[in-house]
């Protein structure tokens, strides 16, 4: 079984330097991560379209 913390660094691997992670929550099956758009000035953005990544507890896979 996969932590949320080991979720996220399998996410955080993945990820662009200027994608960050805004928002965190589960369900049975997955690690949910919504991201955002972290600007040079710092301000985060919300990205347009689906933005959540899924995370299988199960076995750290990637949907």
């Amino acid at each position: 079984m996969v932590t949320q913390q080991q979720a996220e660094e399998i996410l955080k691997k993945s990820l662009a330097d200027n994608l960050i992670i805004t928002e965190a929550f589960d369900n049975d099956e997955y690690w949910l991560f919504e991201l955002g758009l972290k600007a040079a000035d710092g301000k985060v953005s919300p990205l347009v379209g689906p933005n959540i990544i899924r995370i299988r507890k199960e076995d750290g896979y990637m949907d």
